[in-house]
């Protein structure tokens, strides 16, 4: 039954009703191999461009890994959610940082996964202000964004009904409905398409071009 809600959120609070462990091991037995699996290709080449920062709402701590791989064990920032307002001050470093926003498989009490997680997640007024800042001082790029995840847009819409100019972010994706263009225009969001045939072939062939201009 659980399967079938199309609304994750939802779908992880059933999970929840069933019980604290088997809410905890289910996750961990579906992501235990993360620690252990061959980095994807495109991390490794998201990894060779130059940024501040990555927010990822993976668990699996891939992105850590792939900079590690990628920079020969160099020292990236790692944090999550409930850190943001300890570690705003990494913004006016030179240090990239990588914010693990659901948190960390290791870390339970990390994991933003349920509709009361992300009710928490939007009264922290340190990681809104945290997100609210690298949307306004940075150029964000989305890789692997959802219009479905309300976690990720709904910053962006708050900025934008509150008469906020961040400038153009871009969002990188193979979705070409009417609905995601719509939601790109009213946001200022520039779409770039490609088609996600070949494993996303064409992603890496990008990424690839931009690390070597």
């Amino acid at each position: 039954e659980i399967e079938a809600v199309d609304d994750l959120w939802v779908a992880f609070d059933r999970l929840s009703e069933l019980g604290d462990a088997t809410y905890t091991e289910a996750i961990r037995d579906a992501l235990g191999d993360a620690s252990r699996c061959v980095i994807p290709t495109n991390y490794g080449n998201l990894m060779q461009i130059g940024f501040s920062g990555v927010v990822t709402t993976n668990i699996d701590r891939l992105a850590g890994r792939a900079f590690s791989a990628v920079h020969g064990g160099k020292d990236v920032v790692e944090f999550g959610a409930r850190d943001c307002g300890a570690m705003t001050h990494i913004l006016r470093s030179q240090r990239p940082f990588i914010l693990n926003a659901h948190g960390v498989l290791e870390d339970r009490s990390s994991w933003v996964f349920r509709r009361r997680d992300l009710k928490w997640l939007f009264k922290d007024e340190g990681y809104l202000n945290f997100i609210r800042t690298c949307l306004c001082s940075r150029t964000i790029v989305f890789v692997g964004m959802s219009l479905d995840d309300i976690a990720s847009q709904s910053q962006l819409d708050r900025l934008r009904d509150a008469g906020v100019d961040m400038g153009s972010h871009f969002w990188v994706t193979d979705r070409s409905d009417g609905r995601t263009d719509g939601w790109a225009e009213k946001t200022h969001v520039s779409l770039i398409r490609y088609s996600p045939a070949g494993e996303h072939a064409e992603l890496g062939e990008m990424l690839r071009d931009l690390r070597a201009y």
